[in-house]
């Protein structure tokens, strides 16, 4: 999750609101004229935000974990195994992509013949040794094949659940947390 994300995340539940607007209170002796701690003068409390961050990980996690993308080597054998909609569906979508990239190969357009190269060369790698679907150039072209200007050959559903061949469920760590919710000179951000 980005900072963003959680900040919004944490100010969308009163629950973990709450968590984040813990404080604690810090009895700190003022220094001297010379800068030095005068340890003669009566202690200040100091209230300063102490967020519990663990919570508010583990909270966060536990309710929408993000995912992580890693690099994963597959082929169509294995994308049959790991597509979201099981091997039958996995093979449509198989089936319209070739059908897309045999009509951009057969097209007069050379920006239009290229994206069908490309695509046909990405199924002949897909067939032999596979795909890495974490790569970013992978995924960029697949969300490229979703839109109007890629030719509408997926859906946005269909390319989601391609990518998500090469994504995990990660977490959320406190440290993420405190920076999301803290400023440099400890202060709350929210």
């Amino acid at each position: 999750m980005t900072e963003e994300q959680i900040r919004a995340a944490v100010l969308a539940s009163p629950t973990l609101e709450a968590l984040a607007r813990l404080t604690t209170t810090l009895l700190v002796r003022p220094n001297d004229a010379a800068g030095y701690v005068d340890n003669d003068a009566e202690p200040i409390e100091h209230v300063v935000p102490q967020p519990d961050a663990a919570a508010i990980a583990a909270a966060l996690t536990l309710a929408a974990p993000p995912r992580v993308v890693q690099p994963k080597m597959v082929s169509a054998r294995g994308l049959a195994e790991r597509y979201a909609d099981g091997p039958i569906a996995c093979e449509v979508v198989l089936l319209k992509l070739q059908a897309a990239a045999t009509a951009m190969l057969a097209s007069q357009d050379v920006q239009t013949k290229a994206t069908g190269s490309l695509l046909n060369r990405q199924l002949q790698f897909l067939a032999a040794d596979g795909l890495d679907f974490g790569s970013a150039a992978l995924r960029a072209m697949l969300d490229l094949f979703a839109t109007p200007q890629g030719g509408g050959v997926l859906s946005s559903a269909e390319a989601a659940k391609l990518k998500a061949v090469a994504e995990a469920p990660g977490e959320v760590t406190d440290m993420q947390v405190r920076v999301a919710l803290l400023n440099a000179d400890g202060t709350l951000r929210i």
